[in-house]
């Protein structure tokens, strides 16, 4: 056990977790949204894109095709051993755990950061 707590019945309050957090050196800090990088442009990332963007041309004749605003469906024809393929997207709204918590515990100047993905 980290603290040695041996007795399950009793409770620490709010103030003495607070005043231990404290004698660990930990501080109570206002979460910062953290830092962006975008990496679009790195090479291994456009590397990437270009496998990536080959493969959906490959997949791509086996999609559903749906045409204009009045959203009419062409079936592709499909050879008996393949499927059709659905192109599922996203967007890119990230939730995390604990965003509402603006407060965080942390070593003085060291917040940590939270991963994009």
């Amino acid at each position: 056990m980290l603290f040695n707590i041996t007795n399950e019945k009793k409770i620490i309050s709010l103030k003495t977790s607070w005043i231990w957090l404290k004698k660990l050196g930990l501080v109570s800090q206002s979460r910062k949204k953290g830092i962006y990088f975008n990496v679009h442009e790195r090479k291994d990332v456009l590397e990437y894109h270009e496998v990536f963007l080959k493969q959906m041309k490959e997949y791509e004749q086996f999609m559903l095709i749906f045409v204009r605003d009045e959203m009419k469906q062409i079936n592709p024809k499909i050879p008996n051993n393949q499927k059709i393929h659905i192109f599922v997207i996203h967007d890119e709204l990230l939730f995390y755990a604990n965003n509402d918590r603006p407060i965080v515990w942390a070593l003085l100047g060291e917040l940590p950061l939270q991963k994009k993905g």
